[in-house]
């Protein structure tokens, strides 16, 4: 079986350096298989918690949760517009079979 997998990874944060404040996150999602690879990178602005995490005890698994529980709150609101982690984890999937079986192709049958 050729199962795709996919990670998600935290690219750069911006910050507010006084506070520590984290108000965006870019941000790679990467599917792959035995065959091909693929990856979607996206920025996503994040509102000041009432609670601020101390910038240095910051880790990538707390970032990625805030990241993912962010889509899924928009797209409670808005399922057409906005993708849940979910829907980006089975669209990178797609992409990934897409390519390693494809079932749409582009060209001219001539020389």
């Amino acid at each position: 079986m050729n199962e795709t997998k996919v990670t998600w990874k935290v690219l750069n944060l911006k910050r507010q350096i006084e506070s520590g404040y984290v108000y965006s996150v870019d941000f790679g999602i990467y599917g792959s298989n035995n065959f091909h690879t693929h990856q979607m990178t996206a920025s996503l602005g994040l509102e000041k918690p009432d609670n601020l995490v101390p910038y240095k005890e910051l880790d990538e698994t707390t970032i990625l949760k805030w990241i993912q529980d962010k889509l899924n709150a928009e797209n409670a609101k808005d399922n057409v517009r906005n993708p849940s982690s979910a829907d980006l984890e089975n669209q990178m999937k797609g992409i990934i079979q897409e390519k390693t079986q494809p079932t749409l192709g582009d060209g001219v049958p001539w020389q």
